[in-house]
C-alpha cells in the first residue's frame, strides 16, 4: 500500500516538473492562423435624380427702330434733302439713295493703255460723239449704248456735265441734252459703273426773282445695277425724273437739292421699248451682239426675281413735246 502510494506520489511529481513546460512548448510551437481580413464595406449606393432641364427659348435681338432721317451712310449726309418726302408728286415710296449710289474715289484709271477690242458703241441718229482713243469716247450731245467685255478692261465716256468709268462685262446706257446727263446701269455689278459729276455753281431765279446762286462740288459715285442717275444744270421737273422714253421706273430719290435723282428702272421695259437695246435683236448679226442680248436677258430676270417686277410706272406723254424723246419705239 505504501509502495503504491509512492509511486503515485513520483508520478505526480514527474508531472508537477515536466508537465507545466510541455504545456507552455505546446502553447507555443501551437500553428498560428493569419486573421481574416476585415469585412469588405461597400459604400452605400446613392440613387440617381434626373435632373429637370427648364427648355431653352431663343433670344431674339431688339432691332433698332427703321430710320426716317433719308440720310446716306456711304453718301455724304447733304446729299439728301429731308423735306423730299414725296418729291413732285412721283412715285412711293421713296427710295434710299444708299440702294443706289454710294461715294467712291474721284481719280479714275486711265484708258490710254486699253484696246478697242471688245469696246462696242452704238449710237442714235443725229448723235455728236467722238473717239479720240480706242477706249475714250466723247459725247457732246445725244444717246449711246457702250458695251465692254474682254479682252478690254475699261472705257471712259466725258459728257460737259460729267464722266463715266465702264468696267469690263458691263452695258450702260448715256444720255446727254439740254443740261441733264442720265445714266442707265444695265449690267454692271458691284462698283463696275462709276460717274463723276462735275463742280458748277448754278444761279436759281423764281417768277423772275433771282436768288443766291448754288455751289456743287464734284462728286464720284458708283451707281448699283438696274438704277438710274440723272444729274442736271437745274432743277429737276417730274417730266425730266420720269421721260416718255419707254423705260419704267420707280423709287425715286432727289439729292442736291433737286439738281441730282436716283431712281430704280426696269431692265425689261428696257429692251423692249429702248430703241437702241431693240436694234440689237432686229439686226443682230454678229457673236458679241447676241452674247450682250442673252446676258441683258438673264440680268433683266435677275433683277424681277430679287426687286420684284411689280410698281413700275412709264412716262406720260404730257411734256414730252418739250423735251425730245430718248429713242423709245
Amino acid at each position: 500500500m505504501q509502495s503504491k502510494l509512492t509511486t503515485v506520489s513520483v508520478i505526480i511529481y514527474l508531472l508537477a516538473i515536466f508537465g507545466a513546460p510541455r504545456a507552455a512548448l505546446s502553447q507555443s510551437v501551437s500553428p498560428s492562423f493569419p486573421s481574416s481580413p476585415p469585412p469588405v464595406v461597400s459604400a452605400p449606393v446613392v440613387p440617381i435624380v434626373p435632373v429637370q432641364t427648364q427648355p431653352v427659348f431663343p433670344i431674339f435681338p431688339v432691332l433698332p427702330p427703321p430710320r426716317t432721317d433719308f440720310t446716306l451712310p456711304l453718301v455724304p449726309t447733304d446729299y439728301t434733302n429731308a423735306s423730299m418726302v414725296s418729291p413732285l408728286g412721283v412715285s412711293a415710296p421713296i427710295l434710299n439713295p444708299a440702294n443706289a449710289v454710294k461715294k467712291t474715289d474721284f481719280n479714275f484709271k486711265d484708258p490710254r493703255a486699253e484696246s478697242e477690242d471688245g469696246i462696242m458703241v452704238k449710237h442714235l441718229p443725229g448723235t455728236q460723239y467722238d473717239r479720240p482713243q480706242p477706249a475714250s469716247i466723247h459725247l457732246s450731245e445725244g444717246t449711246i449704248l457702250v458695251s465692254v467685255r474682254r479682252p478690254a478692261h475699261l472705257a471712259i465716256v466725258t459728257t460737259p456735265r460729267g464722266d463715266i468709268s465702264i468696267d469690263s462685262d458691263a452695258e450702260v446706257i448715256v444720255r446727254y441734252e439740254d443740261g441733264i446727263l442720265r445714266v442707265l446701269n444695265l449690267s454692271g455689278l458691284g462698283e463696275g459703273i462709276k460717274v463723276r459729276i462735275h463742280g458748277s455753281e448754278v444761279s436759281a431765279s423764281l417768277n423772275g426773282q433771282s436768288f443766291e446762286s448754288v455751289k456743287h462740288e464734284p462728286r464720284a459715285l458708283a451707281l448699283k445695277v438696274g438704277h438710274e442717275l440723272v444729274s442736271s444744270d437745274h432743277a429737276l421737273s417730274r417730266s425730266e425724273l420720269r421721260p416718255h422714253d419707254g423705260v419704267a421706273r420707280r423709287h425715286f430719290s432727289l439729292l442736291e437739292d433737286k439738281f441730282m435723282a436716283v431712281s430704280e428702272f426696269s431692265l425689261e421695259s428696257a429692251l423692249d421699248k429702248m430703241t437702241l437695246l431693240v436694234d440689237l435683236q432686229t439686226k443682230v448679226s454678229g457673236v458679241k451682239e447676241r452674247r450682250i442680248l442673252g446676258d441683258l436677258a438673264k440680268m433683266a430676270a435677275v433683277l424681277n426675281y430679287m426687286n420684284g417686277a411689280q410698281g413700275f410706272e412709264h412716262g406720260s406723254e404730257h411734256g414730252s413735246e418739250t423735251r425730245p424723246k430718248l429713242g423709245s419705239n
